[in-house]
């Protein structure tokens, strides 16, 4: 999909009906948290919550996982990996960041706006400017200490990447089918 030349879906295709979702970022967010096991929200009740008329039926559920896997990667195809890739970036830790960003890069208060694509929310968030203080916390978390040939900046490297550690490991689909049934 490109979002020069269609609108950002707001639904969901469940055994070929569309269901009507919640689009804003705060709500995606929730439930992403849920999945990432950042809290103990009730999934269920997030995802009953998140269909604005009516809910899939229940024995459609593994399409329903699927759909909503899909609209949390904004659309992206699951790529395969080989092992799990280092996780970089949270939304939970790097809250803060985020919010600061949005509001130096491009005027927008996350704390007060009425409603924020969740799609669009991500599209700005990874065209951020790499001036960003998010952005750099992103690359000290990418540095692999072992490319780093000075003892002495590769200290200094390793002391600022246990500073802004991120608290949880990179989640998989089949942990995102475990939690939301």
């Amino acid at each position: 999909m490109n979002p020069l030349t269609q609108k950002l879906p707001s639904t969901l295709a469940v055994s070929g009906k569309k269901y009507r979702v919640i689009t804003d970022f705060r709500y995606w967010l929730q439930i992403n948290e849920v999945i990432m096991g950042h809290t103990r929200d009730d999934i269920g009740a997030l995802i009953e919550g998140l269909f604005m008329e009516e809910v899939p039926e229940s024995t459609d559920a593994a399409e329903l996982m699927q759909q909503i896997g899909w609209f949390l990667r904004c659309g992206e195809q699951l790529h395969a990996q080989t092992s799990k890739q280092k996780e970089t970036f949270s939304y939970t830790a790097d809250a803060d960041y985020i919010i600061a960003a949005f509001q130096e890069f491009y005027g927008i208060d996350l704390m007060s706006i009425d409603d924020l694509h969740w799609w669009r929310f991500n599209i700005l968030l990874n065209a951020m400017s790499g001036d960003s203080e998010l952005k750099e916390r992103v690359r000290f978390r990418n540095i692999k200490l072992s490319d780093i040939k000075d003892s002495k900046q590769r200290r200094q490297i390793k002391r600022i990447q246990r500073m802004i550690a991120l608290p949880h490991a990179p989640i998989d689909d089949t942990d995102i089918g475990a939690a939301l049934w």
